[in-house]
């Protein structure tokens, strides 16, 4: 599962490398805000298959090729550091401080001077370390990390704020698949657990946009 992380990231960071092949007059460029929420239910070796809630928060910088251009289609990238929190009955139990990078695919359904609203396929990978001293069981042998790798659906509308700025708002539903990973074997979170994670977020951004960034 490691492996299969470390090759789907690659293969990301490849592409979307390949995608922003435009000027960056014509890019907008910004930063975001992200809080998602959901289940996740562990596999059946792990506690009997329990289901626990998260909650996660995440921030940084962000690129759209298409932010306001009157262009059908348009790549979104999101990078940035990511906290998540981790609840059983009310009960935090553990908390992880990482980074995420996320893909979204874009089609702009309407656009005009004022507005783009888009929709499209997202794909998101993240890690994180366990920030022992928010763990509840106390320290642990070694270092823990979680592994998520997965997509979904988003949809989104810029709201165009002069000639060189928008806002964005974004909500998304992914399904993910999740690993989790102890250098030192501890008992208290096995290593390989494995587990199905679905999350909503709700994502804000802003963008500043160059000169070839203009509804044309």
């Amino acid at each position: 599962q490691n492996r299969l992380c470390v090759a789907l990231a690659a293969a990301l960071f490849v592409f979307s490398s390949a995608v922003v092949t435009k000027p960056a007059e014509a890019t907008g460029y910004g930063i975001y805000v992200d809080y998602a929420l959901g289940p996740v239910q562990a596999d059946d070796d792990w506690f009997s298959g329990i289901k626990y809630q998260t909650g996660r928060i995440s921030t940084g910088f962000t690129l759209d090729t298409a932010v306001a251009q009157n262009k059908l289609f348009n790549y979104r990238m999101n990078l940035g550091y990511e906290h998540v929190n981790e609840k059983y009955q009310d009960i935090t139990f553990a908390r992880f401080n990482g980074g995420s990078f996320e893909n979204i695919f874009g089609f702009g359904v309407y656009r005009s001077k004022l507005m783009r609203v888009w929709l499209g396929p997202s794909l998101r990978i993240a890690a994180g370390v366990l920030d022992e001293s928010q763990f509840i069981a106390g320290s642990v042998p070694g270092s823990v990390v979680n592994l998520t790798a997965g997509g979904g659906l988003a949809a989104g509308v810029n709201v165009h704020t002069g000639n060189v700025g928008s806002a964005s708002f974004t909500i998304g539903y992914q399904y993910a698949y999740q690993g989790r990973f102890s250098s030192g074997g501890g008992v208290a979170i096995p290593s390989y657990l494995q587990g199905r994670d679905q999350r909503v977020n709700f994502n804000f951004a802003y963008y500043f946009r160059g000169k070839g960034e203009r509804f044309e």
